[in-house]
């Protein structure tokens, strides 16, 4: 839901080890990109790198059909163009959505680990920073940021 207040795409890279979610906004000012661990994943079978592009707001309504207790498998069928998203629940009805992945050849992924950060000021909306904290409550009840000595990076 607060993607879709930037674009109505999301840029999304999975690599062996994990998968990151991108958003900037149409005027290139605002980035939003998170990082998630193939730890907090059940299964993770990645072999290489891929970089795809969606629609948001159909990302949203498909994952709005799923209760929090569902477990959910993304497949990607790049031969046909297509994130597969199913459920996984025993005793229960199957659900299985495809959406049509978006042309991503005018996008550069940006890695925002060398943006330069001198003199770096953040501002967000509170409304805003409350719905992206809440809406990570679903993976964890916790939330760590850490900032290390000698460097300008949030993790």
């Amino acid at each position: 839901e607060t993607f879709k207040n930037l674009s109505d795409l999301i840029y999304i890279k999975i690599t062996t080890e994990n998968i990151n979610f991108q958003v900037i906004d149409n005027i290139k000012i605002s980035i939003l990109n998170i990082h998630f661990d193939k730890k907090y994943f059940d299964i993770f079978d990645v072999n290489n790198t891929d970089y795809f592009c969606i629609n948001i707001n159909d990302f949203t309504k498909i994952l709005k059909n799923f209760s929090k207790m569902n477990t959910i498998i993304f497949q990607l069928i790049q031969e046909h163009n297509i994130l597969s998203i199913t459920s996984n629940i025993e005793n229960s009805i199957k659900k299985n959505f495809k959406i049509n992945l978006q042309d991503t050849s005018v996008y550069n992924w940006i890695n925002i680990n060398t943006l330069n950060s001198n003199n770096l000021k953040l501002s967000i909306l509170s409304k805003t920073l409350y719905t992206i904290i809440s809406e990570l409550n679903v993976f964890s009840d916790y939330l760590t940021i850490k900032k290390y000595k000698n460097s300008n990076t949030l993790e």
